[in-house]
């Protein structure tokens, strides 16, 4: 039994470190503000 331990953590600890290993090679994306729409409010050119 003891044997079949020491083989799960074995695994556990590659698989781990395999993960860890990649993970920092990872881009990182900044994502940009959206501009804010312009608005012009309507001016009324007739005069009543």
């Amino acid at each position: 039994m003891s044997k079949l331990v020491f083989a799960a953590g074995m695994v556990a600890v590659v698989s781990l470190g395999a993960c860890a290993k990649h993970s920092g090679h990872t881009e990182t994306v900044y994502a940009e503000p959206i501009p804010a729409p312009v608005y012009v409010e309507p001016v009324a050119t007739k005069k009543y």
